[in-house]
């Protein structure tokens, strides 16, 4: 496998501030980006009629429905 290695053998002010301006961009890119993953998750968990098996429990006495295959898991709106 091959190996890079660099070296910095000068800076100047220049460079310091596009490494801050980089890791700015980068930061609030991933905020977005999980973000946008967290809102997806939360809109598929809460639309729609949900299907699949419904089990009796027992002690306490209560019903259950399983989401089924490929469906995202049910919650309860509070």
């Amino acid at each position: 496998m091959a190996r890079v290695t660099t070296k910095v053998v000068r800076r100047n002010s220049r460079y310091d501030a596009a490494v801050k301006d980089y890791t700015d961009d980068m930061r609030q890119l991933v905020g977005r980006a999980a973000n946008l993953v967290r809102n997806t998750a939360v809109t598929s968990i809460n639309q729609g009629a949900k299907s699949g098996v419904v089990y009796e429990l027992y002690n306490p006495r209560r019903t259950h429905r399983a989401s089924a295959p490929g469906e995202p898991p049910a919650t309860i709106p509070l």
